[in-house]
């Protein structure tokens, strides 16, 4: 039990990469930070459990407006984080042949508008024949987050004696203290008076929204399989198949690995309930509604459908026996309800109070961090 109160300026709860850009940014406004997480160390479930993409756009040509904001902080990205940048690969996206909502006509057009680069190349270099209407080399990175995690620390340690972690924690009690600060307990005993609460908790984000008794985000859940693979004929390669129920074959950062994912076998339950509410939770007693547990090491998780996204793969790719799966890696994404009508992912930063402040984000798009530039 730790004794006694003590008072932070502000406290952010979620140790993602949202989470970490957010208090960097508030240490740099010159307040006093506490970061809460629940893990033990930064940058562990969803933040890591990823495609690793960073997008330049290409990925939402039915939403111009999520492209173009991916698009607009994709260089300054690669300025800020170099070491944990993939950018010696190759990117190829391609539009399906049957299926895709978009053809290469819109796609190009697209590409045009966010003013992403978009060459076309032969498809028989990479696809079978007549698979894909048109194959593009594109240009997009793969992000590696321990680099990323170990830059964001690096940052944050500019600021001496301004910054307090509260790793392996989470709130237990939380409320108004007055009309400028929150007062809140943590799991350990801790008591905090703060004036500010940031909210990055991303699959916790209406657990927490709750526990301060403020009104939720639409949202769904999605509990996901992010497979890695070894595919040796397509190193430093990425593939993304589109727009519709196609597949991602994309190198995982700076590891040997590849991550593969399908539109259709990627999410493995998902949940429209306010908080995230799995049947695999009956089997699981620490891992609630309100206290998710880690899927990465849960024993309830999933059985892989590394099959089936394999047998989607090798559709469009000749493949062959040259790809292997290597492990599956499970976390819960969050996808804002309003967005799946046009596929988009719109960074939220919603304010809840203005005084005593709380801000909710939420966002999976690594590099719109930026988005936080104009909030905090």
């Amino acid at each position: 039990m730790t004794e006694g109160r003590i008072s932070i300026d502000a406290l952010v709860f979620g140790a993602g990469i949202f989470g970490l850009w957010a208090a960097r940014r508030l240490l740099a406004g010159g307040r006093t930070v506490g970061v809460v997480d629940v893990e033990r160390r930064p940058l562990v479930r969803a933040s890591l459990i990823n495609q690793a993409r960073g997008h330049h756009g290409y990925h939402y040509p039915r939403s111009v407006y999520t492209a173009l904001r991916s698009a607009s902080y994709y260089e300054r990205f690669l300025r800020d984080f170099p070491t944990a940048v993939n950018s010696h690969m190759r990117s190829v996206y391609a539009v399906a042949a049957e299926g895709s909502y978009v053809d290469a006509a819109h796609f190009e057009k697209f590409c045009a508008t966010v003013g992403a680069p978009a060459t076309r190349i032969d498809p028989g270099e990479f696809f079978l024949d007549g698979s894909v209407e048109a194959a593009y080399e594109t240009d997009e990175f793969s992000f590696d987050a321990p680099a990323l995690r170990t830059a964001l620390l690096a940052r944050l340690d500019a600021y001496p004696g301004r910054l307090r972690w509260f790793l392996g924690d989470t709130v237990a009690e939380a409320g108004r203290g007055d009309c400028e600060t929150w007062e809140v307990t943590l799991r350990s005993g801790q008591r905090i008076t703060t004036g500010e609460i940031v909210n990055a908790t991303y699959a916790g984000t209406n657990a927490l929204l709750a526990a301060f008794d403020l009104p939720p985000v639409p949202l769904k859940y999605e509990l996901c399989e992010m497979v890695l693979v070894e595919a040796p004929a397509h190193r430093d390669v990425a593939i993304t198949v589109m727009d519709g129920p196609f597949f991602s074959l994309m190198p995982f950062g700076h590891s040997p690995w590849h991550s593969l994912s399908a539109v259709a076998y990627t999410p493995r339950l998902t949940s429209a309930e306010t908080l995230p509410t799995f049947p695999c939770q009956e089997r699981v007693p620490d891992c609630l509604p309100v206290a998710l547990a880690n899927c990465a090491t849960c024993p309830a998780r999933p059985v892989s459908s590394y099959p089936y996204m394999r047998a989607l793969a090798g559709r469009f790719l000749p493949i062959g026996d040259r790809l292997r799966r290597t492990e599956s890696m499970f976390a819960v994404k969050t996808v804002l309800r309003t967005a799946e009508v046009d596929d988009s992912r719109p960074t939220l930063i919603r304010v809840e109070s203005e005084r005593p402040s709380f801000v909710t984000l939420c966002s999976g798009k690594v590099n719109t961090i930026y988005d936080l530039d104009e909030a905090l």
